[in-house]
């Protein structure tokens, strides 16, 4: 019984992590099929300090992918990048190969970001693609001095 307990509590606590991805279309990416897959590289921080502000969540996913998945990752990231309130963007050859968007704010003032870039448009480079979600008080300025670009 003290076990069950112990992870319904567990589960219960990673639901808000699972739902702020789940209403938005990048969401898939973050899914077993594509977070277990040779070669993936899953992280998922939370309550990291950048400077002043934190991140409450960070979830990144660096997976090789094929053409056509990596057109549907393209496609998912343009999809939730027409909420965005604030946008750089890339392309190449008709392609988008970078994109850093600011969502609209969750609740309590808390920040959105989504950053995607696909690395198999830059010759020379492995074709990896790399999708980021972040929440937190962090500015995209925070971000970019923390990140850099």
């Amino acid at each position: 019984m003290k076990r069950f307990l112990i992870t319904l509590i567990l589960m219960l606590v990673m639901l808000p992590t699972v739902w702020a991805q789940e209403e938005l279309a990048i969401g898939a990416f973050f899914d077993k099929k594509y977070t277990r897959r040779t070669g993936a590289k899953e992280v998922m921080v939370k309550n990291h300090k950048v400077g002043e502000r934190k991140m409450t969540l960070f979830r990144s996913l660096n997976v090789p992918l094929t053409d056509e998945e990596s057109r549907l990752a393209e496609q998912l990231v343009q999809q939730d990048g027409e909420q965005a309130l604030d946008r750089e963007l890339a392309t190449k050859g008709g392609r988008t190969c970078y994109a850093f968007f600011r969502l609209p704010d969750a609740k309590n003032g808390i920040h959105r970001y989504i950053f995607y870039r696909n690395q198999a448009l830059f010759a020379g480079k492995k074709p990896i693609t790399n999708i980021i979600y972040i929440e937190g008080t962090v500015t995209m300025a925070d971000l970019r001095r923390r990140f850099g670009k």
